[in-house]
């Protein structure tokens, strides 16, 4: 029997079980949650202790007789949300069960401004009033006798620099690093096959080839898009040179547009949003293919190469770069950069920018972060917003299909260790790209540049040769208004095939790429009016 506070549901990869006493709800590494609650001992020191030293991924509620406790990892890889007023506090894993169960209504302007623009809602709040999402690297202690929820981080991304670290010492540490990571994801996949989602990037290929290095066999190699695309041509050379096995996915026009309007769709609109984020689905329909080829997905575990590139400091926009501490630098980068789907309305850009600014505040304010620089507090902006709440929140899509998953750069080992890195070895991914030339893994990185292109199978690769002599004629400013009408051609064409090509030549002035489309439709499911906040 469970206890009333929790709204549990079996949604995705959760789980219930009565361990020691406690009501334990789970999702991920089990085994993590076991030694967590194993010592019954529930101090903030003691909880802060074991979750900054984890490295596996995993999210729990624990409630016993006389409170309830909510942890997650590094990356928040499975929210938790959570209602709390005055007299009543409930959480559950899925945002759907407590808003049906609460019977709320109220949506908030702010979040709906930020969804809009930036495809999810910031900080802890979602789209209704009083229902909250838990960020990453937090723990929540609610005590059922006194009413009162106490909310702490146990840890904070880039706040111990190392200022004092050598470029060989840190070679050598993060090859130490990331080798623990790669045997903890051979540990998980407990001799099941591993499928790597392949592109033509530098993540994935490392993974594959230290997988390779470290003698491991049962590998499956995917790559998928348009036939012909140079991402999978270069998956399909890196596996060769391998000796791995490697499969495309071939996603059609036609293929794209009828799947996204199938009802199974809508269903993962409701399974995957937590009510503050647009779906991620840029895995979506070849992951569902995927499971089509394979006879049984619990024999397999998914990995892919999502976000090494960030972790490294390939995020970190160069125009902030040695400037003053100022709040107006690092809101005006982060504006432009991550509040951008949409044209931008004066009165909604007005009042995202005022709250963006109010969340800077608060996080320069934190002692932990007071002596920050600007490209430091743009990180973790970055760390705890979009890559938690939309890039990892990709991962749904391996439950929603029944796949079990694993992110090597999103290990605690690897966080920790590119959370201290400084600036100089994290600027243009100096040292990570200095650690692939130097150790040429598999010999795939010092002499082997593979260049993907925008437009790279006939008659397409015709259209670089014409915006190349538009260029020359009639200037850049107008190549650039022309090209954008091409790109439902391009590598990523298949994810504007999703909505067909009439609604892209309309839309695609106003909008910054297919994530934008996304946002409209999800609002449209949820009914939900971005000019909400003109009301």
């Amino acid at each position: 029997m469970q206890l009333k506070n929790v709204l549990f549901t079996s949604l995705g990869k959760w789980s219930f079980e009565k361990y020691n006493n406690f009501f334990v709800y789970y999702a991920g590494c089990r085994k993590s949650v076991i030694e967590f609650i194993n010592d019954n001992n529930f101090s903030n020191k003691n909880i802060k202790k074991r979750l900054s030293q984890s490295n596996n991924f995993f999210s729990a509620i624990i409630e016993t007789n006389d409170q309830i406790i909510c942890v997650s990892d590094f990356c928040r890889s499975f929210p938790i949300f959570y209602y709390k007023n005055k007299s009543l506090f409930k959480v559950s894993n899925d945002a759907r069960t407590l808003k049906k169960k609460l019977k709320l209504k109220e949506i908030l302007a702010q979040s709906v401004n930020e969804c809009f623009l930036s495809g999810y809602v910031s900080g802890k709040c979602t789209l209704y009033k009083s229902l909250y999402q838990t960020e990453a690297c937090q723990f929540l202690k609610f005590n059922k006798q006194n009413k009162k929820l106490e909310i702490n981080n146990f840890f904070y991304y880039h706040n111990k620099i190392n200022l004092n670290i050598k470029k060989n010492e840190a070679l050598n540490k993060f090859d130490n690093v990331f080798n623990s990571s790669i045997d903890r994801l051979i540990k998980k996949s407990n001799n099941r096959t591993i499928i790597i989602f392949m592109s033509g990037g530098l993540d994935s290929r490392l993974i594959l080839s230290k997988l390779v290095e470290k003698g491991y066999k049962k590998i499956l190699a995917f790559s998928y898009g348009i036939r012909g695309n140079s991402d999978s041509k270069i998956a399909k050379d890196i596996c060769e040179k391998l000796n791995v096995k490697w499969q495309h996915i071939t996603t059609q026009k036609s293929d794209c547009y009828n799947f996204f309007n199938k009802a199974e769709v809508l269903n993962f609109f409701k399974f995957s949003d937590g009510l503050a984020t647009v779906p991620n689905f840029q895995d979506f329909l070849p992951v569902a293919k995927l499971k089509e080829y394979l006879v049984k997905t619990e024999n397999y575990l998914i990995v892919n190469g999502q976000t090494g590139d960030f972790i490294s400091g390939g995020h970190i926009p160069l125009k902030i770069y040695f400037k003053e501490n100022s709040k107006k630098r690092i809101v005006k980068e982060i504006f432009s950069k991550h509040f951008s789907l949409w044209d931008q309305n004066n009165l909604i850009t007005k009042v995202t920018k005022k709250n963006l600014e109010k969340k800077i505040d608060e996080f320069k304010n934190l002692k932990e972060y007071k002596n920050c620089k600007p490209e430091d507090i743009y990180e973790i902006w970055e760390y705890y917003e979009r890559q938690v709440k939309f890039i990892i929140q990709g991962q749904r899509i391996y439950d929603y299909f029944g796949f079990d998953w694993y992110l090597p750069f999103w290990d605690g080992e690897v966080i920790r260790f590119w959370s201290e890195m400084p600036l100089e070895l994290r600027k243009n991914q100096y040292l990570f790209k200095d650690y692939l030339r130097k150790g040429n893994f598999g010999g795939l990185f010092r002499d082997f540049h593979p260049k993907v292109k925008a437009f790279d199978s006939f008659p397409y690769s015709l259209i670089t040769i014409f915006l190349i002599l538009f260029k020359i004629i009639f200037g850049e400013k107008i190549r650039n208004n022309i090209s954008i009408y091409f790109d439902y051609f391009s590598r990523y064409g298949h994810h504007y095939h999703l909505f067909g090509l009439i609604e892209f030549l309309k839309k695609r002035k106003k909008i910054r790429n297919p994530i934008s489309l996304f946002v409209k439709k999800w609002f449209e499911y949820l009914g939900v009016d971005e000019k909400v906040s003109f009301k």
